[in-house]
């Protein structure tokens, strides 16, 4: 039998200290901030103190609401300017900040605090919190070979704990850190967002990561599919995106580069019929079941199978024939089944009972662990 684990706050074994979550600033949403975010409010929920950590109040990320207060770290605003060169919107955005206003909310760490760091900046934050436990968040796989590039291996004296959220940033964090690595599902649920039986007319997209390319396919629609509408998603917030997704009867995946992919694995849920591509990340819930999955840039093709799906859906009324139907039914039942709520809470909850666990108990400087 395993011996009693000490209870903190709300069943969380001994831990009684904060979870802080640095996130830096963008002018439009993101998913791996919105997911964070997500995590700190679950934490919350726990009964822990857990808050998201800005460089200034003047960046704070606007697109997702916390359920607890938010921290200022001026410390962090380097780490804002070494990241976001060559952004344009948000250098702007940057240089409009006093950089030595008196700042409200100030952080001041604790040792007891746990630093959340997202993949893509580990190498530097990882020195802005010497002193404490830092556990390393995995979406985007890039963005982590990135970090990788500038800084080497995460070290597991730095990081003992790591979380990744997919399969493609599970294979990717397993391939550099030899650490404790756990998975968290992602949650892609809302109620707003359900399956959509009837559609319209409108085809979706998300042009952010290949602008070019949509704008071909915005031209070849407005010259081809002239009775169809196109609605872009990049800069709404999730009341707007839902909408859109609610309303769409297509969805054009324009992923590159993706530790997941969140766009297309939304649009099914709705109930869209996605056609393009799976970015990598996508390749765990893409298929030809789920979708119709087209070869990475091949634009003309993508057009192609967009302009028939459309072409079936106008010669049936408004409604997709047999086998689109299936697929859009079939996309929307993998990501009901497996992205939802109770497996998002099950992973979740597991991760954290294992970190107050383990931070329970007396654990040495090989574990790498400082509390």
């Amino acid at each position: 039998m395993s011996e009693p684990v000490p209870t903190g706050i709300s069943g969380n074994p001994a831990f009684n200290g904060r979870v802080l979550f640095p996130i830096l600033s963008s002018p439009e949403p993101r998913g791996g901030a919105n997911v964070l975010i997500d995590h700190a409010n679950a934490l919350v929920r726990r009964g822990v103190a857990a808050h998201p950590v800005y460089a200034n109040s003047g960046l704070v990320y606007t697109f997702r609401e916390p359920q607890s207060e938010t921290f200022i770290f001026p410390k962090m605003m380097a780490t804002e300017f070494s990241l976001m060169r060559g952004k344009r919107k948000t250098l702007r955005k940057l240089s409009r900040i006093k950089m030595y206003s008196r700042y409200s909310n100030l952080l001041e760490i604790r040792k007891t605090d746990i630093i959340v760091i997202p993949e893509f900046y580990y190498d530097k934050a990882a020195k802005l919190f010497p002193d404490n436990v830092k556990i390393l968040a995995v979406q985007d796989v890039f963005g982590l070979l990135s970090a990788y590039r500038r800084g080497g291996r995460p070290s597991v004296r730095e990081f003992p704990f790591a979380f990744s959220t997919s399969n493609a940033s599970t294979e990717a964090l397993s391939k550099i850190y030899d650490g404790d690595r756990h998975r968290i599902s992602l949650e892609i649920e809302s109620e707003k967002s359900k399956f959509q039986k009837v559609k319209s007319k409108k085809i979706a997209l998300l042009s952010r990561k290949r602008k070019e390319e949509s704008d071909i396919l915005v031209r070849m629609i407005g010259d081809f599919l002239p009775d169809w509408e196109i609605r872009e998603i990049q800069g709404t917030d999730d009341d707007e995106k839902n909408a859109i997704l609610r309303e769409s009867a297509i969805f054009l995946s324009l992923s590159r580069e993706e530790g997941f992919g969140l766009p297309p694995a939304e649009a099914m849920l709705s109930g869209c019929l996605v056609v393009g591509y799976d970015g990598v990340g996508g390749g765990e819930y893409m298929s030809d079941e789920t979708c119709i999955p087209i070869k990475d840039g091949d634009v003309v093709s993508l057009f192609a199978a967009m302009e028939k799906a459309a072409k079936d859906y106008d010669a049936n009324g408004g409604e997709f024939s047999e086998r689109y139907e299936k697929t859009r039914r079939s996309g929307f039942s993998f990501i009901d089944s497996k992205y939802n709520r109770a497996e998002f809470q099950r992973s979740f909850d597991a991760f954290w009972d294992h970190v107050f666990a383990r931070l329970a108990r007396p654990i040495g400087i090989a574990d790498g662990l400082s509390l």
